[in-house]
C-alpha cells in the first residue's frame, strides 16, 4: 500500500494495491481512493508515502504458542532465557495489537489540533463506544492504532 499524509495535521489515507479474493488464488487491482491534493481535515497540503506492506503484521497462532512456552510451568524447558518477563509483555502487547497498519501518537495529534491533551485511556474507550477498533501500538506506549476514519478521530 502507500500513504497520502498530511504535512499539518498528521492525518493519513492509505491506498491498497489490490487485494485477494476470498477464498481464490486471485488479485483484483484496487480502485483509486486518493483524497485529492488537500487534507479534507485542514486543508494541509498532503505528501505521499510507500509502499509499505498493509497486512498483518505478525501471525497470531504463533504469538499465542509463544506465550504458552513463556508460562511459568514452561519456564524450566530455557534455562538459558532470563528476560522472561519483558519478552512476554511484548507478546503480549503483540497479542491485543489490531491489524491496522498505522497508528496516531496522541500528544502530537493533540499539539497539531492545538488542543489539550486528552488521557489516552478516554480516549481509546470513546473510540471503542462508537463502534470502532482501537489497540495500542506495541513499540509506542502513547500511540493508538484503530480503524476509525480520520474525521472521528479529529472529532474527538
Amino acid at each position: 500500500a502507500i500513504v497520502h499524509q498530511c504535512v499539518q495535521c498528521d492525518s493519513f489515507f492509505t491506498q491498497k494495491f489490490g487485494e485477494m479474493e476470498e477464498g481464490k488464488e486471485k488479485f483484483r487491482v484496487a480502485k483509486v481512493t486518493c483524497p485529492g491534493s488537500e487534507c479534507p481535515e485542514c486543508g494541509g497540503r498532503l505528501k505521499v508515502g510507500g509502499p509499505f506492506h498493509s497486512g498483518p503484521l505478525y501471525d497470531t497462532d504463533f504469538v499465542q504458542r509463544c506465550l504458552q512456552v513463556c508460562a511459568p510451568e514452561n519456564m524450566s524447558t530455557l534455562p538459558g532465557v532470563t528476560s522472561w518477563k519483558k519478552i512476554t509483555g511484548l507478546l503480549t502487547a503483540m497479542s491485543e495489537e489490531n491489524d491496522d497498519a498505522l497508528f496516531y501518537k496522541l500528544p502530537n495529534l493533540c499539539k497539531s489540533l492545538k488542543v489539550n491533551q486528552v488521557p489516552l485511556r478516554q480516549f481509546r474507550g470513546t473510540l471503542t463506544s462508537l463502534g470502532y477498533r482501537v489497540s495500542h501500538f506495541h513499540r509506542e506506549p502513547q500511540a493508538i492504532k484503530t480503524n476509525a476514519p480520520n474525521q472521528v478521530v479529529f472529532d474527538l
